[in-house]
Order: C-alpha cells, then sequence, then structure tokens
C-alpha cells in the first residue's frame, strides 16, 4: 500500500473540478434569472461558501480558513460589503443570506446536483462505496479546523452530489493539513501563494514584498528556487502527506480500493 494521501489528491481534485466544470453548463437562463433577483452578476465568492451559508455555519473564522489565501483585507472588505449590500447579514457571529441570495444558492447546488448525477449516475456501487469510504476518512481525521467547520453542515440529498460535497471536505482536510505543514516551516500564506507557484514551473502572483522577503531568507534567488528553497518546499508537501495520511490510515488495505475507485469515476459526461 502506498501513500493514499498522496495518490489520492489529484484524483479528488479531477472529480471536484469536473462537477464545477460540468455545473456551469446546467441552465444558464435559469442562472441568469435568480442573478439578476439577487442584483449580481456573477455568484463570485458566493459560490464557493454556499454550503456554510446555506448550513448556518459561516462565521469570520470560518471564512477566514475557507479563503485562508486571500488577504484578510479583501477577505474583509468582501463580506462587510455584501453585507452593507444586502446581500449577507451578520448576526451573533453567524453570516445569513437574503431571500434572493439563498435562492441563489440553492440553485447552485441544484446544478451541481445535476451535474454530479450526469457525471456519475451510472456507476451507483463506485459511488456508494466511495461514499462510505469518504465518511470513515473524515470521521479518523482528528485536529481539521475547517472540517470541524463542516461538522454541523447537514450533507446534501442525492447520492452524487452527497459524494461530491464530501470529496470537497476531503480537500479541505488536505488544506489543513497543508497549513499546519507551512506554517510549521515558518512560513504565511503570502509566502505560499508566491512559492507554490514556482515549484510547479509557473509565474509567482508577484507580490513584491513577499518575493525580496523570500529571497532574504535563501528560498529565491532572481525568481527561482534556490536549493534551500526546493528541499523547504518539497518538506512542506512531504509533510501534508503525512499529516493527511493520518485519516486514510482508518482504510487500512482498503486504501488502494479508493484510489481506484476514484479513478474509475469519469470527469466528463458519457
Amino acid at each position: 500500500m502506498g501513500m493514499i494521501a498522496k495518490d489520492a489528491a489529484p484524483e479528488i481534485d479531477r472529480l471536484v473540478y469536473a462537477v464545477g466544470r460540468n455545473a456551469d453548463r446546467v441552465d444558464e437562463d435559469g442562472l441568469a434569472a435568480v442573478l439578476e433577483a439577487a442584483g449580481l452578476d456573477s455568484p463570485g465568492r458566493l459560490n464557493g461558501l454556499s454550503d456554510l451559508i446555506l448550513g448556518g455555519a459561516l462565521t469570520d473564522e470560518v471564512a477566514e480558513l475557507r479563503y485562508r489565501y486571500m488577504a484578510d483585507a479583501d477577505r474583509t472588505k468582501f463580506l462587510e460589503d455584501a453585507v452593507a449590500e444586502g446581500r449577507l447579514d451578520f448576526a451573533d457571529g453567524f453570516y445569513g443570506a437574503s431571500e434572493p441570495v439563498l435562492a441563489l444558492l440553492s440553485f447552485t447546488e441544484t446544478r451541481r446536483g445535476a451535474a454530479a448525477a450526469e457525471l456519475w449516475g451510472g456507476f451507483v456501487s463506485e459511488v456508494q462505496e466511495l461514499t462510505a469510504f469518504c465518511g470513515e476518512v473524515i470521521g479518523a481525521s482528528g485536529e481539521s479546523p475547517l472540517l470541524q467547520a463542516y461538522e454541523g453542515v447537514p450533507l446534501p440529498e442525492g447520492a452524487e452530489l452527497r459524494l461530491f460535497a464530501l470529496l470537497e471536505r476531503m480537500r479541505y482536510l488536505r488544506s489543513d493539513a497543508h497549513a499546519f505543514a507551512w506554517s510549521a516551516a515558518g512560513l504565511t500564506a503570502g509566502d505560499m501563494v508566491e512559492l507554490t507557484p514556482i515549484w510547479y514551473g509557473k509565474e509567482p502572483r508577484g507580490v513584491e514584498a513577499t518575493l525580496a522577503s523570500l529571497e532574504e531568507r535563501g528560498l529565491l534567488k532572481h525568481g527561482t528556487l534556490t536549493k534551500q528553497g526546493q528541499a523547504v518546499r518539497d518538506g512542506i508537501e512531504a509533510e501534508t502527506n503525512r499529516l493527511a495520511q493520518q485519516g486514510f490510515d482508518a482504510l487500512g488495505d482498503r486504501g488502494d480500493r479508493f484510489v481506484e475507485l476514484l479513478v474509475t469515476l469519469p470527469d466528463e459526461p458519457a
């Protein structure tokens, strides 16, 4: 049995992105109508918070975890603007939504459900088995702050949409593990926003102060990773896998079966 957390991560990403991509094709006229009613041009960041808002679990602390790679000022402004403009309300530490926004978020969930059903409706046994596996891993994952925020958020109806929601939570499990890993290495979310694209051979976001700080610490030189920087970033990935693996260990020798099932599910409609 290999490192299941490492092997599963890209497959989980593939399937979650597939539902989002296919949901964008569902009932565009209906989307236009609910957007108009909510006074919005697009769902924007509210789309990514729909499950938390609908589940009554969105607080400033949870928003910080959910959008940990967004600048604090940007996240605060987004939420404050949403309250000021009547899209969200804030009471007793929790964010709720106006009726038109609730209708939009419910419609978003319906679109995702339709997309997931189109993708995976012909894989009934695989969906059932994966759902059970995800539940085991999440239940055994211990101290995962973002997952804990979801403890009171009910899973949606519909087998395929339920699996999608669980796969999203599996991504949050890894996100928490990743944050623990880079924090332990002395880095910040802003550092990772610049460092990770370089590690993947892509262009960084380009925040000069952060790039200069990474160079001063010997992690970058002329915009490329130094040996030290490579070792630090490789170490963060290894520690992320180690921490995430703790939940997957609950599967024992069934871990390879979990990955096999993920690979089986398609990311485009038949």
